[in-house]
C-alpha cells in the first residue's frame, strides 16, 4: 500500500475515533486550530514550488496570500463591527477567521492542483470543525467562515494579480 493511501486511512481513522470520544474530539479540535497557521504557510509554499516558471508560481502564491489576508480582514471587520448571533453564546464570533483564512487558501491550492481540491477542502473542514468543537465558534459562525474564505478564494483566483499585494507591489 502507498504511503498517501495509509496517511489517508490514518486521517479517517482518527477522525472517526475523535468523533466517537468527546475529550480526544477537544484534543484534535484544538490542535487543528494550532496547525491553522504552519497549514497557510505550507499552501504558501506550495504554490511558489507549482510551475517551473517563476512568474507563474509568484502569482499564484500571491494570490493565495491574497485571499488568505482579506478573509481574514474581512472577518474581523465584520466581528467588528456587527454582532451577528444566531442566538450565540459568543459575542462577535461571526464569522469564524480561521475558516475563512483556510477555505480561503483551499480555493486557492484547489485551482493550482485541481486533481486534489477534496483535500484541500477536507483540511479546511477539519479546521472549521476544530474552531466548534473547542467551543470558539458556533456551526453558524463556521459556516459563515467558510463561505467568505471560498468567495474570496474565487475573486482572487479570477483576478489578473490577486486583489490586494500584487497591486501593491508589482512583481
Amino acid at each position: 500500500m502507498k504511503s498517501s493511501r495509509i496517511l489517508r486511512l490514518l486521517a479517517v481513522i482518527a477522525l472517526i475515533v475523535s468523533l466517537a470520544t468527546p475529550c480526544l474530539a477537544e484534543t484534535l479540535g484544538a490542535s487543528a486550530i494550532i496547525a491553522t497557521k504552519p497549514a497557510l504557510g505550507l499552501g504558501i509554499l506550495a504554490c511558489l514550488a507549482s510551475s517551473d516558471d517563476p512568474d507563474v508560481a509568484m502569482k499564484r502564491a500571491i494570490k493565495a496570500a491574497d485571499a488568505t489576508i482579506i478573509s481574514i480582514g474581512i472577518a474581523h471587520l465584520v466581528k467588528a463591527t456587527v454582532d451577528i448571533g444566531f442566538n450565540s453564546k459568543h459575542d462577535h464570533s461571526f464569522p469564524s477567521g480561521h475558516t475563512a483564512a483556510a477555505f480561503a487558501m483551499a480555493t486557492s491550492l484547489s485551482d493550482v492542483h485541481p486533481k486534489q481540491k477534496w483535500y484541500y477542502y477536507a483540511g479546511a473542514a477539519i479546521i472549521g470543525w476544530g474552531s466548534h468543537e473547542v467551543g470558539g465558534h458556533d456551526l453558524e459562525d463556521v459556516i459563515g467562515g467558510a463561505a467568505l474564505g471560498i468567495a474570496v478564494g474565487k475573486l482572487s483566483i479570477k483576478s489578473e494579480n490577486g486583489l490586494l499585494i500584487g497591486k501593491v507591489f508589482k512583481f
